[in-house]
């Protein structure tokens, strides 16, 4: 059984690779919040500044236990996830490998990577399947690297799925510096949004895994390495609102309105309740990325 990094590692090497894939996260602010009552109603709306998030490990899987561990793209150590921000309505797949030298064995092997997304179709949902090679003379004649997804339908008889390649291909980027293969996929092609999880589907054992291939077709039943991983909440622009009488330490406030979200500005109502003095909070999040900032009513 693989152990996993200390946290304090984990969180270093997710740093290292916000370097590699992005700027670092930034933070969210509240930039102004106001509040007025109308009858029996206080209205609040501002505007917010989300911020960003680094990519999120999902699995780790450590290095040494491929079959054919030489620093080439064979060995998975670590999975991760990242919906950079609430304006960006991709994800980016990430594997981290034990190197690339050479950017990967160009036709050589496959990596796979098997999602569902809301639970797959056993609760409405659906199951999707990402292929990708560093070369393509199977697929796409002349490419460096070729990413495709696959929709996956189960026959409602006999229980097995099929799976249909999707056009246009995915980007993929083969990261030799890095030992990173990263491939993005728009949110809207999985029928997924703000909210969604984003599962491992062990179809056929790990849902990641690398295997030998020739032209785009993999070997069935070889697999050089395989991991799976923990599940993926993708993240959006969300605004609670709260109340509480004044001076009241934030940590305290029961935010208990949602206010919508257009843009960077936003709207919403809170009860009004009793005569006296309120503090009306609007928090602002991008994920778990969050800042609040309040106004003083008297009503």
């Amino acid at each position: 059984m693989k152990t996993r990094a200390p946290a304090v590692l984990t969180a270093l090497a997710v740093t290292l690779l916000s370097a590699a894939i992005g700027n670092a996260a930034t933070g969210t602010t509240v930039d102004s919040v106001s509040a007025s009552r109308s009858g029996g109603s206080i209205n609040v709306s501002g505007t917010a500044t989300f911020g960003t998030q680094d990519a999120v490990e999902v699995g780790f899987d450590g290095t040494g236990d491929s079959t054919i561990s030489q620093g080439v793209g064979l060995d998975i150590e670590r999975m991760l996830i990242q919906r950079a921000s609430g304006a960006t309505n991709n994800l980016l797949f990430t594997l981290d490998l034990d190197g690339l030298q050479g950017g990967g064995i160009p036709e050589g092997f496959q990596y796979n990577w098997d999602i569902t997304v809301d639970g797959g179709s056993a609760e409405g949902g659906d199951e999707w399947s990402i292929k990708f090679m560093r070369s393509g003379q199977g697929v796409q004649v002349g490419t460096a690297a070729w990413a495709y997804l696959y929709r996956c339908v189960r026959d409602a008889t006999t229980g097995n799925f099929t799976c249909t390649r999707q056009a246009p291909a995915l980007a993929v980027t083969f990261d030799e510096a890095g030992g990173q293969v990263r491939v993005t996929v728009p949110l809207s092609r999985i029928g997924g949004a703000s909210g969604s999880t984003i599962g491992a589907w062990p179809r056929n054992g790990d849902p990641v895994w690398v295997r030998p291939s020739a032209s785009g077709a993999q070997t069935p039943g070889v697999t050089v390495d395989g991991a799976s991983h923990d599940d993926y909440i993708v993240p959006g622009n969300t605004v609670q609102l709260g109340i509480a009488p004044a001076g009241t330490a934030e940590q305290f406030v029961n935010y208990s309105g949602t206010a919508t979200v257009t843009g960077s500005s936003f709207a919403g109502t809170l009860p009004a309740g009793s005569s006296g003095t309120y503090d009306v909070w609007a928090r602002a999040c991008f994920g778990d990325n969050c800042a609040a900032q309040k106004t003083t009513i008297t009503i």
